[in-house]
């Protein structure tokens, strides 16, 4: 019994640190997608600015937008990536319960 409860409770840890890694991959990973949605709207709005000759105050506030803009845009979709993650989780749980349910 002893042997049991400890495979049981590494199993346990293995699943709770295979999912923590994996959420924090995934935070990372849309940081770092922020970022470079951030400044490719900077050097694209930066480029613009000078196209058009704006002042500096006028570029400024147009590079600030655009990167704005961008990480509004990448946090998106970054949420309805997530949302779509926890929904399935959410079905294949209720499947799980469903089939694996109690047995008289």
């Amino acid at each position: 019994m002893p042997l049991d409860s400890i495979l049981k409770g590494l199993a346990r840890e293995a699943v709770r640190s295979t999912v923590r890694g994996t959420f924090r991959e995934h935070k990372n990973y849309a940081d770092y997608e922020k970022e470079i949605a951030a400044k490719m709207a900077s050097d694209d709005a930066n480029r613009s600015a000078k196209e058009r000759g704006l002042t500096v105050d006028e570029a400024e506030d147009l590079i600030e937008e655009s990167r704005d803009s961008a990480v509004t845009d990448a946090q998106k979709r970054t949420n309805q990536e997530q949302h779509k993650k926890v929904l399935l989780l959410l079905v294949v749980l209720i499947v799980y319960a469903v089939l694996v349910g109690p047995e008289p």
